[in-house]
């Protein structure tokens, strides 16, 4: 990845983290936050990149759900 594609993600993940709420879905953890899938979508497999998970996640918000490590399994539930 590009530094200017580094930078692209970095600035997007941190508005969808406030766009979601900048906390897990299950409890109040604010810190080590991952978005988990709860419908698939086109992006599978291994190795799909920072950039197309952030620009997935973008453009299919209602598909994941914010979640802390702990709570990320329960996502696909």
């Amino acid at each position: 990845m590009t530094s200017r594609q580094a930078l692209w993600a970095r600035e997007w993940r941190m508005r969808l983290l406030q766009q979601f709420g900048n906390k897990c879905n299950f409890c109040d953890q604010r810190t080590f936050l991952e978005f988990a899938h709860i419908k698939p979508t086109k992006l599978k497999g291994e190795g799909r990149g920072m950039t197309n998970r952030i620009k997935d996640i973008r453009d299919n918000p209602d598909s994941y759900m914010l979640t802390c490590h702990k709570h990320n399994g329960l996502a696909e539930q």
